[in-house]
Parts: structure tokens; C-alpha cells; sequence
């Protein structure tokens, strides 16, 4: 018996192209330089690294002013500075204002001239203000043993001033107080009274 004609398809003229599917590579681990190598790059500076504001001499100045306090600051030729003073009770007897006045001979550029003013300052427990000749301070013991600084002029030139004396409580003074300036200009010596109001 005869088998069958099977027909055979024949092929499409016009095929379909599909898609290549390409696999994707697995994702390497990147290298890790080793520091050790002479071959590993660095980091280069910045050619024109960002500006770095430069202090001035104002600016330093103050800074210096700031951290050591106008009083602790000490020009050659000047005296120095009064310490700072601390309430005392027992020096309350020299309590209230002084008033009195102060001369001496200033010595400028090898001559001589007078100089005189007024003092007053106040006495609070011990602390001294000074307000003449000009602002100032100092301090006053239980015994009346006064120190203060203050300033006055020679020739026109600012000098700076140390009076030191012994108060009583009565009001007065035992005998005049010495005061003693110096600066750059030149030095004064002298003595001074007060008596309290």
C-alpha cells in the first residue's frame, strides 16, 4: 500500500528576525590600590587653593588688648600698673569722696617745670576711683594706706601717675602723700593732700 504524500512547508521568504539576546557581563569588584605602591595616584593640591583671610595689625592688636586688659598693657618709661583692688570691709572707716590737690616738678627733656591739679577719688570698702586728675583707680587697707594711679599732662603730653599716702579716718591726712609719674616724655615727682567731704 502507497504511504501518504506528505506535503513539505516550504520556507518563508520574508522571515522574522529576532532579537540576539546577549548576555550581560557579572559585575567585577573595582581594584583596591595598595597604599605600599609606588604607582598609586594622589590627590594633587588644588592649584589655586581657596584665600585665607590674613589677621590685620588692627585686628592682632586687639586681640592682644582683649586677652591681657588695657591695665596689664606697660609702654616703656611708664610705671607699673596698679594692681587690681578687692573690696574690704575693714577699710569701710575710709568710705566717701577726697578731694585735695597735687604739684611737684616734671622733668621733660632735661628741664624742669612745675606741675600741679586736682585729686579726688572715692573710697568704697577698701576700692578707690579716681576721677581727677583723671580716671583711675586703686585701693585703701584697713590701716589707710592708699594707693591709686592716675594721669596728667607735661608739656602738653599725657604721663601717667602713682599717689600713694596714708588717710585718716577722721577725714584727713597724717602728712602728705608722695606722687610720682613717668612716661615717654619725660618723669614728675611730688606730693599731694586730700581731705574727705
Amino acid at each position: 500500500m502507497p504511504e501518504p504524500h506528505v506535503p513539505i512547508p516550504k520556507p518563508d521568504p520574508h522571515p522574522v528576525k529576532r532579537p540576539e539576546v546577549i548576555p550581560e557581563p557579572a559585575p567585577q569588584p573595582a581594584p583596591v590600590p595598595d597604599p605600599s605602591s609606588p604607582h598609586v595616584p594622589r590627590p594633587s593640591p588644588a592649584p589655586f587653593p581657596a584665600p585665607f583671610p590674613v589677621p590685620s595689625a588692627v585686628g592682632v592688636l586687639a586681640l592682644v588688648l582683649i586677652g591681657l586688659g588695657c591695665d596689664d598693657l606697660r609702654l616703656p618709661g611708664q610705671l607699673e600698673p596698679t594692681p587690681r583692688p578687692t573690696p574690704n570691709a575693714a577699710a569701710a572707716g575710709f568710705d566717701g569722696t577726697w578731694r585735695g590737690t597735687f604739684s611737684g616738678t616734671a622733668d621733660v627733656g632735661g628741664s624742669s617745670q612745675p606741675i600741679s591739679g586736682p585729686i579726688t577719688f572715692t573710697a568704697t570698702t577698701g576700692v578707690v576711683s579716681v576721677s581727677q586728675p583723671s580716671a583711675g583707680g586703686g585701693s585703701v587697707d584697713a590701716s589707710g594706706a592708699a594707693t591709686f594711679a592716675g594721669s596728667t599732662s607735661v608739656s602738653g603730653l599725657p604721663v601717667s601717675c602713682t599717689f600713694t599716702g596714708m588717710l585718716r579716718p577722721s577725714g584727713g591726712m597724717a602728712q602728705p602723700g608722695q606722687a610720682r609719674c613717668a612716661s615717654l616724655a619725660g618723669s614728675a615727682t611730688g606730693t599731694w593732700t586730700a581731705a574727705r567731704e
